[in-house]
């Protein structure tokens, strides 16, 4: 009796097995042929990647709901929305995440793009490279001069160094000891924005040194942004833009895992700080701002891209959560462009419309307003 209810038992067990295999063979088919129609019509908007056992699993179910199949949702294999459409893409020769995008001041237009921490590339508008920096040490942060320079900040070593492409290799353009290089950023008028620090932690004391400071081209001090009526700005400022109306946008670090968007004038008063409300995880990992103020801001960890205007208000999130790869950097280019590195290899363009706020947006409505004032 016992070996009668044994065998009956392994046969459904094996039976049970064998229905899950064949579901799972028939939803692979599914997600395949959908993959492979996406590439057959070329569609710009998809991007071919390998799918992970997980990622699978967790298709299956929005392909499933209570038992029966649905329909595929395109917004699964795209990263775009109405007012954020992709134009064009290309990928690194080199394996390994784009963590470093700079484009201001190129002329004509291209872009510096770094996938690998001791070489960065001079890409231009046909995605060809037109310039290969060796370097010896990784930078924390790059940015072009008007007059032909590419700055790296080098944290370990407390400079800023310069190259241009008539030169073999980087010379110092000036020191920053004994406070530490993060991001840096050269304005139209050559000035350039560093953002400095003492350690790179998140709890500063009273002794402690958070600065944004200002040079001129030549490498002098013009002022810094430390304090503004006697209490420190910043907790740990990573990462700096200019560009517009005579303001400084910094990624100011406050925790491991969390961060705020902190935009003074150049002298240091207030202008607006976002921190997502305070209502999830906010880590901001790069941003930008274009000619008309608009500031982007990439959060990898949410794996999107916020969109502020210039009052501070949130208008937009990309949300890329449906895709394997993190955005990791991103930098203006040209007109109502804004480039975006992935942890992929991949750099994608894609043209913003923002200079209108749609009707849906009403900046003044206490509940959505995602701004605190200093």
């Amino acid at each position: 009796m016992n070996t009668s209810f044994s065998a009956v038992k392994e046969m459904a067990t094996k039976d049970l097995v064998e229905q899950i295999a064949r579901d799972i063979i028939a939803k692979t088919t599914l997600v395949q042929k959908y993959l492979e129609d996406q590439l057959n019509e070329n569609n710009i908007d998809f991007v071919p990647r390998d799918f992970s056992g997980r990622e699978v699993l967790d298709l299956f179910g929005k392909l499933m709901k209570d038992g029966k199949e649905t329909t595929v949702d395109p917004k699964l294999f795209t990263f775009e929305n109405e007012r954020f459409r992709r134009k064009t893409s290309f990928y690194m020769s080199d394996k390994g995440s784009v963590d470093l995008l700079s484009s201001e001041n190129c002329q004509p237009p291209g872009i510096f793009v770094s996938n690998d921490p001791k070489e960065i590339v001079l890409v231009d508008t046909a995605k060809k490279p037109l310039w290969r920096i060796a370097l010896s040490e990784s930078p924390e942060a790059v940015s072009y001069t008007p007059d032909g320079y590419l700055l790296m900040s080098l944290f370990k070593l407390s400079e800023i160094k310069g190259i241009r492409e008539i030169d073999e290799s980087p010379k110092t353009f000036l020191s920053t000891a004994p406070l530490r290089p993060l991001g840096i950023y050269c304005e139209p008028d050559g000035s350039l924005l560093v953002c400095l620090v003492d350690n790179f932690d998140f709890n500063p004391n009273a002794k402690s040194r958070r600065i944004v400071r200002r040079y001129s081209s030549q490498g002098t001090v013009l002022n810094s942004i430390e304090k503004y009526l006697g209490k420190a700005i910043f907790h740990c400022p990573y990462k700096v833009a200019g560009g517009f109306s005579n303001r400084v946008h910094v990624i100011d670090i406050t925790s491991a895992t969390g961060g705020q968007i902190v935009v003074r004038t150049r002298e240091g008063v207030p202008i607006f700080t976002f921190d997502n409300g305070g209502l999830e995880s906010f880590c901001p990992k790069a941003l930008c701002v274009d000619r008309e103020g608009f500031v982007y801001v990439v959060d990898s960890g949410a794996r999107s891209i916020f969109t502020l205007d210039k009052s501070g208000n949130l208008i937009n999130r990309l949300d890329a959560s449906c895709l394997a790869i993190r955005p990791t950097a991103l930098a203006t280019y040209a007109e109502n462009m804004i480039a975006v590195g992935f942890e992929n290899s991949q750099v994608a363009f894609y043209e913003c419309g923002f200079h209108t706020i749609p009707p849906e947006y009403n900046t003044q409505r206490d509940g959505d307003q995602a701004v605190s004032t200093l």
